[in-house]
């Protein structure tokens, strides 16, 4: 691979080369590959001729991380490249996984109630010293147009849809 790649899956064997314009291993420079995000990891670049090869660890927990490539040579240090990487779940590692996000969660569950209004008809209650208010339809349909645009994004779509709910 011929630069750092955006996303890997925890437990893979990732080895990137990067030919580093004007930081050669020939001339007398080092490049570290610094990540920070879950946990702190530092990879040093070995020569592949005028390149450097950088094994990514296996162990880096799943989330997101940023990079830095630090060029050194006599002294001198040198941020040669940087950007992002997304450690992504190995299934073969976990026994159960829910990959929605947040949004989709939380549509879900305002989804949920929605549907569930139905059959509850007050807004609010007091049994002793204990309230309970709910959210007024008109606040969840508001809130569910925020998620489903979210979601749309994430997802790459534009716009909302709409999704027709009796009451």
């Amino acid at each position: 691979m011929n630069s750092i790649p955006k996303q890997i899956y925890r437990g893979s064997s990732v080895t990137c080369s990067l030919a580093l314009d004007g930081y050669q291993p020939s001339e007398g420079w080092a490049a570290t590959l610094t990540l920070r995000g879950g946990a702190k990891h530092d990879v040093e670049g070995t020569a592949d001729g005028d390149s450097f090869a950088f094994s990514l660890p296996t162990d880096m927990a799943v989330g997101r991380y940023w990079w830095q490539v630090i060029v050194q040579r006599d002294g001198e240090q040198q941020v040669a490249l940087s950007g992002e990487l997304v450690v992504l779940v190995n299934l073969l590692e976990v026994d159960n996984y829910d990959g929605r996000t947040e949004a989709e969660i939380a549509l879900e569950a305002i989804n949920a109630v929605l549907a569930n209004r139905a059959t509850k008809d007050q807004q609010s209650y007091k049994i002793k010293d204990r309230e309970l208010q709910r959210m007024s339809v008109a606040d969840l349909l508001k809130l569910r147009s925020f998620f489903v645009s979210r979601v749309n994004k994430e997802r790459g779509k534009g716009g909302i849809r709409s999704i027709g709910i009796r009451f």
